[in-house]
């Protein structure tokens, strides 16, 4: 089958003048697509010069609108997509919350380093966001459809010149993402634990102050309307999740009947 690997690119001149002749040596067979994301340096001229596909944005849209743009660019069965990575700490923690989220153990979920069947990733294009957070989202996509996700070891270079990838700013912004496609994905997962809380919580304090003082105050009441109106809104959010996959099951059934034949 005919591989695209898709680079995403903003001011990687420096990278991409050491990267491109190693994947040229070693796939130069199969297309390469450098995505320029509106870069200011050399990127485009280095392109240029080693012979590769380029795909350029007249400004910078992000890492996820580029992966979308090679996406839809490619030509090959199969999509390969490189990228920087980092933080391994909040890797740690984000593949924790992410497995909770979706009922699977979960490796890698932020390395940009993924390859996927083209006719798949492409069915969750409109769900990636532009920015940083693509491997999160098609990764947890993948695994709500239905679809075969697995790991493979790699040993990844150090980097020249600087990620662009924040700590403080970038942890707190993939923590929300989760937590966004926890209740697009897996609603039920991140809803009832908090309406079971709610719960636990307002029938506590019913107890303390009915052996107090005998009464149903307005808390206990909030608390229970609350952990009532938290989980019908988890039910609701399940049926709007499961609308995404309507034809998943459809392709995942042709993939496996070619597979068989």
């Amino acid at each position: 089958m005919k591989i695209s690997i898709v680079l995403p690119a903003k001011n990687e001149a420096e990278n991409l003048e050491g990267l491109l002749p190693r994947l040229l040596q070693a796939y130069g067979d199969q297309e390469i697509i450098v995505v320029n994301d509106g870069s200011t340096d050399a990127t485009l001229e280095v392109c240029q010069r080693h012979g590769v596909r380029v795909v350029s944005h007249p400004y910078s849209m992000g890492n996820g609108a580029a992966i979308k743009s090679g996406a839809r660019a490619a030509s090959g069965e199969i999509l390969v997509f490189m990228d920087a990575g980092g933080r391994r700490l909040a890797n740690y923690f984000y593949n924790r919350l992410a497995s909770v989220m979706t009922g699977h153990r979960i490796d890698d979920l932020t390395s940009g380093f993924r390859a996927a069947r083209a006719r798949h990733f492409r069915k969750f294009l409109y769900l990636l966001p532009n920015g940083f957070s693509y491997p999160t989202t098609s990764t947890m996509a993948f695994f709500r459809s239905g679809m075969p996700v697995a790991y493979v070891p790699i040993r990844a270079g150090v980097r020249e010149g600087k990620s662009k990838i924040k700590v403080l700013r970038d942890g707190l912004r993939f923590f929300i993402i989760i937590i966004k496609i926890g209740a697009l994905f897996s609603p039920m997962r991140l809803f009832l634990p908090v309406s079971a809380f709610l719960f636990t919580v307002g029938l506590a304090y019913y107890g303390y102050t009915y052996f107090q003082w005998e009464r149903f105050t307005n808390m206990s009441a909030l608390l229970f309307s609350s952990s009532l109106m938290t989980f019908l809104l988890g039910i609701v959010s399940e049926q709007i999740s499961s609308l995404h996959y309507k034809g998943a099951d459809d392709d995942r059934r042709q993939t496996v009947r070619r597979e068989e034949e």
